[in-house]
């Protein structure tokens, strides 16, 4: 059997699903990530690995996990496959109370895309191991959040109860978006969480770092609970993580595939957007003229909203023209829905930052 996983110190692992390459890592537990305190690493420090039988389709293995401010067990079974999914059960245990930390956290790197290039010289057209974090949440909305390259830290939260899931992706899958015939961004995996049980009151958080180069992961997404750990008591937490090529698909809505942005044509002070729909395989295309756009922006202005059909792949386009309001942070936002107004497709959330 070909490799499928490595452990690479602290608590950091990656996995393959087939026809991929190493991209993204997942780490046992994050701990101060983004918060004001610093950062705290913990460490696998000893592997129990059981051996499979013959006929097994899965390994399994235990480990300890050891931190200044915590220890935990972990179990783990992983099965290998067109999708590797690991199966894990963590219990915590607190030596203090911990208030910043992160259940199931991803590390990736994202450079640049098509989304917000700005003045990169780079002969690729786009350099990243994930473009997007996707959420399932437990009000069963699916949203998208275009990942950024930021010229400042950025830490945003997106706040639920019980998420269904989310999930680091790598939905550009062609050679011919990124032009890279050595690193083949094209083949890194995407990764996604589904937790099992109550997660109840929480957050996903997504913290991007900035970075001159492709060589330094600057992307951490988690899920951060609304309580804290106690100390003295334990804490259990299950979830299943899933390595694939493009993620989870969602029958009946269309999913965003692209996102662009650059100076407006007529008007030196606006961004024109671009945000392409695609239909899961098999499904009827939608038509334009019977779909709805929303846009917000929490500040500056949104104009020019239209939606148009692609010629290529029955895709859909939204469109519009963004006017900042000087250097201000904004978030932007826009939604796909029919003419009742019940969504068709993933949610777009992106945050807008200067450059």
């Amino acid at each position: 059997m070909d490799e499928f996983a490595v452990f690479q110190g602290a608590s950091y692992f990656r996995a393959i699903a087939r026809d991929t390459l190493y991209g993204l890592s997942a780490r046992g537990l994050a701990l101060g990530t983004g918060g004001p305190g610093g950062e705290e690493f913990p460490r696998f420090t000893q592997f129990w690995i059981y051996q499979p039988e013959a006929n097994d389709r899965s390994i399994r293995l235990e480990a300890l996990l050891e931190s200044p401010s915590l220890t935990g067990a972990y179990a783990m079974e992983i099965i290998p496959g067109a999708e590797t999914v690991f199966l894990i059960k963590a219990s915590l245990f607190p030596r203090k109370d911990i208030e910043h930390y992160g259940i199931a956290p991803l590390t990736s790197m994202y450079f640049f895309s098509p989304s917000r290039r700005a003045a990169i010289n780079d002969y690729r057209n786009a350099v990243h191991d994930n473009d997007g974090l996707a959420m399932y949440t437990g009000g069963e909305a699916r949203l998208w959040r275009p990942l950024c390259n930021p010229r400042d830290l950025q830490f945003s939260a997106f706040i639920d109860d019980n998420p269904k899931g989310f999930g680091l992706l790598q939905r550009a899958r062609a050679f011919d978006n990124f032009q890279d015939a050595e690193a083949r961004y094209d083949k890194r995996p995407s990764a996604w969480v589904t937790p099992r049980g109550k997660w109840d009151k929480g957050s996903v958080s997504l913290v991007e770092i900035p970075v001159t180069n492709e060589f330094n992961d600057n992307i951490i997404a988690f899920w951060s609970p609304a309580e804290p750990l106690k100390a003295g008591q334990r804490h259990d937490f299950a979830y299943d993580l899933t390595w694939s090529q493009a993620g989870p698909e969602f029958s009946g809505r269309a999913r965003i595939v692209g996102t662009r942005s650059g100076a407006a044509v007529n008007n030196p002070e606006r961004f024109t957007f671009t945000v392409d729909f695609a239909m899961p395989e098999g499904s009827a295309p939608l038509d334009p003229d019977t779909l709805k756009l929303a846009t917000n922006a929490s500040a500056g202005e949104i104009h020019a909203v239209h939606l148009v059909r692609l010629p290529e792949g029955g895709r859909l386009r939204a469109a519009f023209d963004y006017q900042p309001k000087s250097n201000t942070m904004a978030e932007l936002q826009l939604r796909l829905t029919d003419s009742n107004g019940v969504p068709v497709a993933e949610s777009w959330f992106y945050r807008w930052v200067p450059l």
